[in-house]
């Protein structure tokens, strides 16, 4: 997020450079904390678009940056960090974790036309795509066969569900997730 995703009473310790659960982080907005006010928020959303700009091209200067890989829902996402790959000529890999269109939430005409545009056209922008499951990768195979896919191996201890049953038809969808 470009203006903090964290509320004022839930401020943890989070410096802007560390390790989180063993992964290096720098984090390039003011801060962590979501400005309640309209124009902070708005305000930090350019600061933090400015500041990643900057860190992402002092990466590439020092020839640390290999590519960029973008996880999420947006559609103007998907364009704002192609227009960022190109300039700093990196690869972008985009991961596919849901199919929007598929999703009864997500509803309102915007959000409708957005992930239709998403899914029909916007995923020819990146470089290469990871997508998480069979369904999504062959959505990309028959949507956009020119790009490069990424399968993710799938990790996860599957002797968990030896007992449970089941279905009695492929393909089926099987959901390995937690809640914390």
């Amino acid at each position: 997020s470009h203006k903090g995703v964290m509320k004022p009473e839930q401020e943890g310790d989070f410096p802007p450079h560390g390790q989180f659960q063993g992964i290096d982080y720098d984090f390039v907005n003011d801060s962590i904390v979501r400005p309640n006010s309209f124009w902070e928020r708005n305000r930090a959303k350019i600061s933090g678009r400015i500041k990643e700009w900057q860190f992402l091209r002092s990466l590439r200067r020092k020839k640390q940056l290999d590519s960029v890989i973008v996880s999420s829902m947006d559609l103007f996402s998907l364009i704002y960090y192609r227009i960022i790959c190109s300039l700093l000529s990196v690869p972008m890999i985009y991961q596919l974790v849901e199919l929007n269109s598929a999703m009864a939430n997500r509803q309102g005409k915007w959000k409708r036309l957005s992930d239709g545009l998403l899914e029909r056209y916007a995923l020819g922008l990146p470089d290469a795509i990871w997508p998480i499951s069979q369904i999504l990768t062959q959505l990309c195979q028959s949507r956009f066969a020119q790009t490069p896919l990424l399968p993710i191996p799938v990790v996860c201890d599957y002797s968990a569900f030896d007992s449970v049953r089941g279905l009695d038809h492929e393909p089926y969808f099987l959901y390995c997730g937690s809640s914390s």
